[in-house]
C-alpha cells in the first residue's frame, strides 16, 4: 500500500532520494515567486527488484565472514553455490535457511540463462557463492554476472579475504 503525505511551498528546486530496506523517500522543493520555503515529501513502497551479489567466502576459516558478506546471504532470496555441500557448511554455520542451486564450471553456461530468467520474473536476489574465495576469480561465476549485466540486472560484489593479500603479509616479502 502506498503512503503519501504532500506539504508544497518553495523558494529554490532540489531533489534527493533516501533508500532504505523497505521504502523510498523522495523530496524535493519547487520554485515559486513567493518568499517562502516548502517541501514535497512522498513515501512509495519500494518495488522489490532482482539483484545478484558476488558474494567472496572465507579461505578456510569460516570465521573470517564478515558482516557485509552475512547481510548479502541473509538478503538473498536464493544462493548460487559452486558446491552446495561446502556452501551448506557455511550457512550451518550462521544459522541461515536458504535455498539453494548448484552453479559450477559444468552447468554454468545453462544454468546462468535459467537463474537470470528466474530472476526477472520472480524478482528474485540471488547471492553467487563458491567454496573459498571470490566468484569468476579462478571459480565459476564470470557466466551468471554476464547474463545479468546483459539483462540489466544489478551485480554487487562482496568483497572478502584475498588469499594474495593474506599470502604476502605472512610472507615477510619487502615490498620497500
Amino acid at each position: 500500500m502506498d503512503v503519501s503525505i504532500s506539504f508544497q511551498k518553495a523558494k529554490s528546486a532540489a531533489k534527493y532520494a533516501v533508500h532504505d530496506m523497505s521504502f523510498t523517500a523522495i523530496r524535493s522543493v519547487r520554485s515559486t515567486k513567493r518568499a517562502c520555503k516548502g517541501f514535497t515529501i512522498c513515501f512509495y513502497r519500494r518495488e522489490m527488484l532482482p539483484k545478484l551479489y558476488v558474494v567472496a567466502t572465507p579461505i578456510g576459516n569460516l570465521d573470517d565472514l564478515t558482516p557485509r558478506m552475512r547481510a548479502a546471504l541473509e538478503a538473498a532470496d536464493l544462493i548460487a553455490a559452486e558446491d552446495t555441500r561446502v556452501t551448506m557448511k557455511l550457512l550451518n554455520r550462521f544459522e541461515m535457511k536458504k535455498p539453494m542451486v548448484s552453479c559450477h564450471r559444468h552447468n554454468e553456461e545453462n544454468r546462468a540463462p535459467q537463474l537470470v530468467a528466474r530472476m526477472l520474473e520472480e524478482n528474485l536476489t540471488v547471492a553467487l557463492t563458491c567454496d573459498a574465495g571470490t566468484p569468476g576469480i579462478s571459480d565459476p561465476g564470470h557466466l551468471l554476472v554476464r547474463a545479468a549485466w546483459e539483462a540489466g540486472i544489478p551485480v554487487e560484489p562482496v568483497s572478502g579475504p584475498s588469499a594474495v593479500g593474506t599470502g604476502l603479509s605472512a610472507s615477510g616479502f619487502d615490498q620497500y
